[in-house]
């Protein structure tokens, strides 16, 4: 390689800036923007989501403790009524068909005790576990659970619109599909590259000076493959919007239903 036989061998030094299409990089923010709001509203619903198993599942405990106190309770009172059938057959003023009757009322009351001895076991496990407990620990319902007031549906209804996290939730997706079916027709447009380069000469042969050269120069591509590709992304986006708008129109639709 010799710097200086050639007349226009040169040292280039280059910088090239992408300048993007109007629109596209206050598009690409929304879309950022739609997607983290979406994952919020989504956090807020699975917290929602999870306090409720929590909730049912404690009602459930403190429904099978009920069943199972009541369980005793019916169990002594069968248990005293076999017994005095028995003295009554015993002393020949009964029938044996009334304490073959209290025994078997008797071993169904067992079999119900051990089933809800199981459910209740169920329950305290999966309690320990949706709240996340390092080791088991017994769970004891209290004998009168809280209950919360009811209010009108109109009440409920007006605070899910304007609460609820699932709602919430699609209402984000429809703005994000909307920000990238925008995104995606701003896309299908040319970004432009704007190139700065100069080329430093040597002196020649014969020791003359040579100009240095400056040039500036514009490109842009050529979507050659529009129709097949840039056209069905945006169709694709298109149909994605009118998904995520149904979707939020369905569940806000079926919301006072849900209530009543």
């Amino acid at each position: 390689l010799d710097l200086s036989q050639e007349a226009m061998t040169q040292k280039q030094v280059s910088i090239t800036q992408r300048f993007p299409w109007p629109g596209k990089r206050g598009l690409a923010s929304e879309a950022q923007l739609r997607s983290a709001q979406k994952a919020e509203a989504k956090l807020k619903e699975q917290v929602l989501s999870l306090q409720r198993e929590v909730v049912e599942a404690y009602y459930d405990l403190w429904f099978v403790a009920e069943s199972l106190r009541l369980n005793g309770e019916l169990s002594e009172l069968v248990r005293q009524a076999t017994h005095a059938s028995e003295s009554r057959y015993s002393a020949g003023r009964g029938v044996q068909e009334a304490v073959l009757a209290g025994e078997l009322q008797l071993s169904r009351l067992t079999d119900e005790k051990l089933a809800l001895k199981s459910r209740y076991r169920v329950l305290e496990t999966r309690i320990n576990g949706l709240l996340q407990r390092e080791r088991y620990r017994a769970v004891t319902p209290e004998s009168q659970p809280a209950l919360p007031g009811l209010r009108p549906s109109g009440e409920w209804l007006a605070r899910a619109l304007g609460e609820n996290p699932r709602l919430e939730s699609l209402g984000r997706s429809v703005a994000l599909s909307r920000a990238s079916l925008s995104l995606a027709e701003k896309a299908a447009m040319p970004d432009v590259d704007i190139k700065v380069a100069y080329g430093q000469r040597e002196d020649d042969q014969m020791g003359r000076s040579r100009d240095d050269f400056i040039s500036l120069s514009a490109s842009f591509p050529v979507p050659l493959w529009k129709g097949s590709r840039e056209d069905r992304l945006i169709a694709s986006k298109r149909t994605g919007e009118r998904s995520a708008l149904l979707s939020y129109q369905g569940y806000q639709r079926a919301l006072p239903h849900r209530i009543e």
